[in-house]
């Protein structure tokens, strides 16, 4: 038997169903205030989103979204308390959440707010320097809560930097509601994980119930809904909240970086289909890709690839993010340079983060060098800068828990200036380059949230 939210009945109590629908709904539940309650924490995470230009209002509606989330598990011990299983099945859950360091202060917070009053927190800009295989934390400064990522950006000023790392640099500036206690961590994100964690708690009362717990799921907050849990356990909407307060600055151009956004664009589902005509993919081969393993929907991709770009002469950057099988997301990158490209992996790992993606799909034209000795004068040069560079077609499969692969195909030019493809060889043990640790980092992130 489902058991639907307050959000739910929110959303077909406007199609004028009053009384039947919040009937049906409110006994269909085993634990309505436990889930009444996690619900405001939500609705509560969100107005904190909303109001976080303004100090006073993101105050405020931290400390009522403090309380909301602290209460949850009171509201949850009341309305189970005479269950006979409800001690044994409760003291892991306590035990794990006292060993759980955000858990701790959210109950440490809630008791300083309803004590002692507001907490210390402070409107501070993160100030991170990324380079393809590093990201190193600058500085840390207050600034106004109406400061914008982009002004920071602006005025921030880098000396004695190497010509080497300036050239390919990007310098990230992120905007954070943070307190002392959790070391610059962010409030917004803090929440969210001590959302996640109580939503895993009042799903598995559901469960011991006999009911299966319809929470949000995947809510995009429009029309449809997604009833399978993140694998973090936090809400889609609660997740990759850093994005958009952050700004990106060209530390080489030495201009804000507008078009990292602003480029990257999601495709239709049918956008293989629409390109059948134009690549000669007969007998409806493009379709070949779905219901595949992993590996071998890879091969079949990277050979789509490898006809595209004889058609087109280049090829663009793709990414396919995954899902338990079922594509979630296509994105088309495009960097524009190296910088650029620094950038926009970031952006397609918060958007791994917010799918809930499992695996990544990535195809790229590229430039490849051979590997040479430490003091070889080309070893400090990326393959774009180096004489001896030679253009590929890389395939890469990343995967959640590992069993990465790739595929790479070499390919010149004729004396005409035709496409000339070379062999393509599989990489069935191949370790991720640094460029895509951001998405790796989510990874790791999904596993620790969830112990």
């Amino acid at each position: 038997m489902p058991c639907g939210t307050d959000s739910s009945r929110a959303g077909l109590l406007r199609v004028g169903h009053h009384v039947r629908v919040q009937l049906r709904v409110e006994r269909s539940c085993p634990l309505p205030k436990t889930h009444n309650r996690l619900r405001q924490t939500h609705d509560l995470w969100h107005e904190m989103q909303t109001a976080y230009p303004d100090a006073d209002e993101f105050l405020t509606k931290l400390n009522a979204c403090l309380t909301a989330a602290r209460s949850v598990t009171f509201v949850l011990q009341k309305e189970l308390s005479h269950q006979p299983w409800f001690e044994d099945w409760y003291g892991p859950w306590q035990e794990r959440m006292r060993a759980d360091p955000l858990m701790r202060w959210l109950v440490e917070a809630r008791n300083v707010v309803e004590k002692q009053g507001d907490l210390d927190a402070a409107s501070v800009a993160v100030v991170s320097l990324l380079l393809t295989d590093d990201e190193q934390q600058l500085a840390r400064l207050e600034v106004p809560p109406l400061a914008t990522p982009a002004d920071v950006a602006q005025a921030v000023k880098l000396a004695k930097l190497p010509d080497r790392i300036r050239d390919q640099a990007v310098l990230a500036v992120e905007r954070r509601w943070t307190v002392p206690e959790l070391a610059d961590g962010e409030l917004l994100d803090t929440l969210a994980h001590c959302y996640g964690v109580l939503a895993g708690l009042v799903t598995e009362a559901h469960e011991r119930m006999g009911v299966r717990m319809q929470t949000f799921g995947g809510e995009e907050h429009g029309a449809r809904h997604d009833r399978r849990p993140h694998p973090s356990g936090r809400l889609p909407c609660m997740l990759s909240t850093a994005e958009a307060r952050t700004a990106y600055w060209h530390l080489g151009e030495q201009t804000l970086m507008h078009h990292v956004t602003k480029t990257v664009e999601r495709t239709g589902p049918g956008a293989l289909e629409q390109a059948a005509d134009r690549y000669g993919i007969s007998g409806g081969q493009h379709g070949l890709v779905q219901g595949l393993s992993p590996p071998r929907r890879v091969a079949a991709m990277h050979s789509l690839g490898k006809r595209m770009l004889e058609v087109d002469g280049f090829h663009r950057t793709f990414a396919w993010l995954h899902r338990e099988d079922a594509q979630v997301g296509m994105l088309v990158l495009d960097p524009e340079d190296h910088q650029d490209k620094i950038a926009k992996i970031r952006r397609l790992a918060r958007e791994v983060d917010r799918t809930g993606a499992d695996t990544v799909i990535f195809t790229t034209e590229a430039w490849f060098s051979a590997e040479v000795d430490h003091d070889d004068p080309r070893a400090t040069l990326r393959a774009t800068q180096r004489e001896d560079r030679r253009e590929i077609l890389a395939t890469y499969l990343l995967r959640w828990g590992g069993d990465h692969s790739a595929w790479i195909t070499l390919f010149g030019r004729d004396e005409d200036g035709g496409l000339v493809l070379g062999d393509t060889e599989e990489l069935p043990d191949f370790a991720p380059m640094p460029l895509f640790a951001p998405i790796l980092r989510v990874w790791e992130a999904w596993l620790s949230q969830r112990s």
